[in-house]
């Protein structure tokens, strides 16, 4: 999400320096070519012409031959801020950045006070040294104090610098200008999801869906902001929202579904994903979401043939035999849940929730040594549960274990909170009678 907006405003901010149109700065440049003939007008007619044309030439936008025209103008008047600038624009145009940061830098040391030098200067800086173009951005907020777009483009290289608090402020600045600016709300947004104020982030968003509610790129940033905050019913909505324009963009559409499964929404998670192309739908992340949600719907038959075609691509992928797993435990197969969790295990040695599958499965098919081991590899990674505690006693109870069952319907037993539950009363009444056994001996 993050990475998504920001680069949608970095690409603005320079597409508009590059083309002079867009979004960002056109208004200051036009306004910086306005009047280029004042300079050499009652001086030398003959330089005056030649800057005539050279704006004809940028109007018709010919850069090149109007950078040669200026460049001919420079070479008798390289005092001129206006025309080093006017250079900097066409370079800018033409795509040669070194040569355009040049002449911006010559405009505003001769001219500190051309805002649009340091504007066009922090534009070029941006995307390869933003901390440089925070200097001239900064600049250029100080002479154009009552324009948001400065700040927005100090804010935007601030963030990229990683001063997201400073960035914020800039945000919030520009947004007290005008507040019906998208990319001031975008930008906004996408520094207080840095700064982990998703909900704040959230409202942002949707000022900026208020303002330009058929724009599916604002949609998408706030659905994956609601995901984020596991908001997954308004957010699977707002991705909806964007997949309604993009209807080809697959990662979203997995994205939607994941969403509708995390609601209990297994019917139109299904439906979701049948909107999917066919190779999507095919694909090992496609095929875990699509048992996702037949498990959820209990449609176990398909849930399990869905898992067959997923082993088939990648027979290696511990998350698949954990699935396959569950389900096993689901119909109360207990020894093929076995067999799985030890293929995971074989994958994924430290994986704590198979081992804990494996303990309820060998338990159920009445391995007791085996589950003992298990029990005591899962004690070696996490804290045994209160459940876990009990199969251990009862394991070492049937094996004839006795003063190993009594420690440890004993250790079940200083645990458990639920005094009202069947395994305690069992573990209760058994401690007891184990007691009486051990003392007779």
């Amino acid at each position: 999400m993050i990475a998504r907006v920001r680069n949608a405003l970095v690409c603005a901010a320079v597409g508009a320096a590059l083309l002079g149109a867009g979004a960002v700065a056109p208004d200051v440049l036009a306004q910086a070519a306005a009047t280029p003939q004042e300079h050499a007008e009652a001086e030398d007619p003959g330089l005056n012409d030649l800057l005539v044309k050279a704006q004809a030439d940028v109007d018709n936008q010919d850069y090149d031959s109007a950078a040669q025209k200026y460049q001919t103008y420079l070479a008798q008047r390289p005092q001129d801020a206006q025309i080093h600038f006017q250079l900097g624009y066409c370079y800018t145009a033409l795509q040669k950045p070194d040569q355009a940061r040049t002449e911006y830098e010559k405009a505003a040391e001769l001219n500190p006070n051309l805002s649009p030098a340091f504007l066009n200067l922090g534009l070029t800086e941006l995307s390869s040294d933003p901390a440089s173009a925070v200097a001239a951005f900064t600049r250029a907020v100080e002479l154009m104090p009552n324009d948001e777009k400065p700040k927005l483009l100090l804010a935007t290289a601030l963030a990229h610098s990683g001063k997201t608090d400073e960035a914020i402020a800039q945000f919030q600045a520009a947004e007290k200008i005008n507040d019906q600016d998208v990319q001031v709300h975008l930008g906004l947004a996408d520094a207080l999801v840095n700064a982990g104020r998703l909900p704040d982030a959230e409202r942002e968003y949707r000022a900026a869906a208020a303002i330009e509610p058929g724009d599916a790129q604002v949609h998408l940033a706030l659905g994956e902001c609601l995901i984020a905050q596991t908001k997954y019913d308004d957010g699977a909505n707002e991705l909806g929202a964007y997949l309604d324009a993009h209807p080809e963009d697959d990662k979203v559409r997995l994205a939607q579904v994941s969403a509708l499964i995390s609601e209990a929404k297994y019917r139109d998670a299904l439906t979701a994903l049948g909107h999917a192309s066919a190779i999507t739908q095919n694909s090992l992340p496609a095929l875990k979401l699509r048992y996702d949600a037949l498990e959820g719907a209990k449609r176990y038959d398909d849930a399990a043939a869905t898992l067959a075609q997923a082993e088939s691509i990648a027979p290696q992928d511990p998350e698949v035999h954990a699935k396959i797993a569950h389900l096993a435990l689901d119909k109360k197969d207990y020894a093929q849940a076995a067999r799985e969790f030890i293929a995971v295990l074989k994958l994924q040695p430290q994986n704590t929730d198979a081992l804990a599958g494996l303990v309820t499965s060998e338990y159920f098919v009445k391995d007791y040594p085996d589950t003992l081991k298990a029990v005591d590899l899962l004690s070696q990674q996490a804290p045994l549960s209160a459940p876990t505690l009990f199969i251990r006693a009862d394991c070492y109870d049937k094996l004839g274990k006795k003063p190993e069952a009594l420690d440890a319907y004993e250790k079940f037993l200083s645990v458990n909170s639920d005094h009202d539950s069947d395994m305690y009363f069992a573990a209760a009444e058994r401690a007891r009678e184990l007691r009486r056994e051990i003392g007779k001996k």
